[in-house]
């Protein structure tokens, strides 16, 4: 029980790498230089410090993820144990690949601008906690 919370754990500090990398990505097409709200941001000066400590949220954020995830599996793993599309436990991975389709596909159609990217996210979700975990965590 305590592997697959720590391989959840560190699969989440992954996943906050590629959350950032590619959450930047994602908001990109929608930050307008022009606008009022990213002038004053960038007169006021000292956002350095506050953009870092956002940023570092997003690090325990999802290790809880992970470690959420985790618990799930070890839940999973005793009511439905099975392998299958290459993973150790089929039912878990076809759960959180239908979660990470549920939500991502909707998130496509409202950041249309950032599709692709968007669509990289959800499949990272999917790889890394529905596929890998798994597998680390056995």
């Amino acid at each position: 029980m305590s592997d697959a919370i720590l391989a959840g754990a560190f699969l989440g500090m992954l996943m906050a790498s590629i959350f950032v990398g590619v959450g930047l990505i994602i908001l990109l097409p929608y930050v307008n230089p022009k606008s009022p709200t990213i002038q004053s941001l960038a007169n006021r000066g000292g956002n350095s410090t506050r953009f870092v400590m956002i940023v570092l949220a997003f690090y325990p954020a999802w290790v809880a993820v992970g470690a959420a995830t985790g618990l799930i599996l070890v839940a999973i793993e005793r009511g439905a144990p099975g392998d299958g599309l290459g993973s150790p436990n089929l039912a878990f991975t076809a759960a959180l690949v239908g979660f990470a389709i549920i939500v991502t596909v909707p998130l496509v159609y409202l950041l249309r601008r950032s599709a692709i990217a968007v669509a990289v996210m959800g499949l990272s979700f999917a790889g890394i906690f529905g596929w890998a975990l798994p597998h680390f965590a056995s």
